[in-house]
């Protein structure tokens, strides 16, 4: 599916900023977010796009700074990638992002998306979109590039459990990208689609929520809501959070 972005009314906003309030954990990035009215919003969007039921499955906050973002951009793949969870949530199942700013202050901050519909030929090489892939560009790893003989290539993809491999020139790849969201822009895409965040300078707080195109039973979530510590952030970071959220909120009902 191509990404959608969806933009959520200020009141559903404003009890989305509520409900991290009241579930936020700073040693823990998961938000219990069950049974709210945007996440059955935000689920029926994403269901009509793919065509299929979709059921909720976790959500957690990230907060990207020019400290937190530093590593990933500094990875042999540039910030992309697909996400670890799509083997977490079993074999056979679909997963789905939905990425929403809370609060946002950044110079330059958004997202991109590689997505399969566009890039049909990209991810027929690839097979398996479930399986993990590696990402290296020219960039960051050219050293990588240089050894496999792609050094005009931009990226380079590999399946290392099956050993499929494309390089490819930027120019040749559909990048969809949603620049400069604001509060409460909801964009929704598939989760083993290739993407990566960017952002400079400021916060962006950031919900991001995840469907299944199959139900988890209660084992199921329990065994793969995997919790992330922030071992970076801790105490200041909680207050810092909850205040920007506050005034997120404040500046939604004026």
């Amino acid at each position: 599916m191509k990404p959608i972005l969806h933009k959520l009314d200020s009141s559903l906003v404003e009890k989305l900023i509520d409900d991290t309030l009241s579930s936020y954990d700073p040693q823990s990035t998961n938000i219990e977010l069950m049974d709210h009215a945007a996440i059955d919003e935000l689920r029926d969007i994403a269901a009509r796009a793919v065509g299929r039921p979709l059921y909720y499955w976790k959500a957690f906050l990230f907060v990207a700074t020019e400290t937190t973002m530093e590593t990933v951009s500094s990875d042999a793949s540039d910030g992309w990638h697909i996400d670890g969870s799509t083997t977490d949530a079993g074999h056979g199942v679909d997963c789905f992002n939905t990425w929403i700013p809370l609060y946002v202050s950044g110079a330059s901050t958004g997202l991109a998306v590689i997505p399969r519909e566009k890039n049909v030929e990209l991810y027929a090489c690839l097979g398996d979109a479930r399986l993990p892939l590696g990402i290296y560009t020219r960039e960051r790893a050219p050293e990588v590039l240089q050894q496999l003989q792609a050094d005009s290539a931009d990226f380079v993809f590999i399946r290392h459990a099956t050993g499929d491999s494309v390089a490819a020139l930027r120019g040749d790849l559909y990048v969809e990208t949603i620049d400069a969201p604001v509060v409460g822009d909801a964009a929704i895409f598939y989760q083993n689609d290739i993407h990566r965040g960017f952002h400079e300078d400021g916060v962006r707080i950031q919900l991001s929520i995840k469907f299944t195109d199959s139900p988890l039973t209660s084992a199921s979530r329990a065994t793969h809501a995997k919790l992330k510590e922030l071992s970076k952030h801790g105490r200041l970071e909680g207050v810092l959070v909850r205040e920007l959220l506050k005034i997120s909120k404040q500046m939604l009902g004026s």
